[in-house]
């Protein structure tokens, strides 16, 4: 189901800057978006979650250039390019992932300036690639989802003792969102 190419990390600082250049990412597969502990704290924190007893050991966590890093999103795209330049920099109500992070960093500005705010904040997140076929893509997925607690995530887990602590305050976060014009 996934390739046997090496998995594929991107800081998105980078990625941006040559995402155009990047053919390879022309197929189809999953991804997996990393943060460090202070950008997970703060998201914990905005969800009301940071204080919840070993939540941080069932979050995914990898060393991604020597730094202790944190999966909080799994995603999938036909087209892997196209689906990081949406998540990246476009509409914010076109993207889980992009309407998850403004809806926790959004503080009253108007939909432009979240934007560019979600844009700084996921600027040091990491991006990993793996190649999927077509075919098995929401198998892929599905599978990625449940191995761990992915905070957001909407679907999809098996991690039910620390979801209603997440997903009703992220269900609230997003629907404020809303009123963002």
């Amino acid at each position: 189901m996934v390739s046997e190419m090496d998995e594929n990390f991107f800081k998105v600082e980078t990625l941006r800057k040559n995402l155009g250049e990047m053919s390879d990412l022309d197929q189809s597969g999953i991804y997996k978006w990393w943060v460090d502990k202070v950008k997970l704290q703060k998201i914990l924190e905005k969800m009301g979650a940071w204080n919840l007893i070993d939540i941080e050991k069932e979050i995914q966590e990898k060393d991604i250039e020597n730094k202790e890093m944190y999966c909080i999103y799994v995603g999938q795209g036909v087209n892997l390019r196209d689906r990081l330049k949406n998540h990246m920099g476009g509409n914010i109500n076109k993207s889980t992932l992009r309407k998850s992070l403004g809806a926790i960093l959004w503080e009253g500005e108007d939909l432009e300036t979240l934007k560019k705010n979600v844009n700084v904040f996921i600027n040091d997140f990491y991006v990993e690639c793996k190649f999927v076929i077509k075919d098995d893509l929401d198998l892929a997925e599905s599978e990625e989802i449940s191995q761990c607690l992915r905070i957001l995530n909407i679907d999809g887990y098996n991690h039910k003792s620390f979801m209603r602590y997440i997903n009703k305050p992220l269900s609230v976060l997003r629907k404020k969102i809303k009123e963002c014009k």
